[in-house]
This record gives structure tokens, C-alpha cells and sequence, in this order.
């Protein structure tokens, strides 16, 4: 989980995997008073179970792009979404 620095007081990104495989994608609205959180937004479905992943937000982009490495078995793998607005 980080504190990004999308919107004005950046809101938080976490990543998690999900116990069908692939990961999930969560974040909470810090701009909103009521601070709702959103997801799950899945994603990577087919690489199957993940162990463990890490998340960053990078220079990439503004505000930066999401970064993600996970461990599935003996692979690591790399995924990332860019800054927007379309969140490719």
C-alpha cells in the first residue's frame, strides 16, 4: 500500500492478491470527506495464484504511474498502469 500523489491530499493505492489468482487493485479517495474506498479492480487474472507483490508509484507520468512486481512460484512479473486519465 502507498500514499500516492493523485489528487490534491493523494490518495491511497493498494494492490493485493486475490485468492481466485491475479491481483486486485484498491484506493481510497483522500479528496472525498467521506474517504470512500474503491474496488476491487482486478486484474492479471490468468497468471493464476500470486505469494506476494510489491507496489510503488513512479516519476513516470503525472501524478506517476503504478507499479507492480509479483512472485508467482518462481516468476516475477511486472505490470504497470499509467497515469491517465485513461489508466492504460
Amino acid at each position: 500500500m502507498v500514499r500516492g500523489r493523485f489528487g490534491n491530499h493523494g490518495n491511497f493505492e493498494m494492490v493485493t492478491p486475490r485468492d481466485i489468482g491475479g491481483l486486485a487493485h484498491y484506493y481510497r479517495d483522500n479528496d472525498d470527506p467521506a474517504m470512500p474506498w474503491y474496488g476491487p479492480i482486478s486484474f492479471a487474472g490468468n497468471i493464476g495464484n500470486v505469494d506476494s507483490g510489491a507496489l510503488l508509484e513512479s516519476n513516470y507520468g503525472t501524478p506517476g504511474n503504478l507499479e507492480v512486481v509479483a512472485r508467482s512460484g518462481t516468476d516475477l512479473l511486472f505490470f504497470w498502469r499509467d497515469s491517465g486519465p485513461s489508466f492504460t
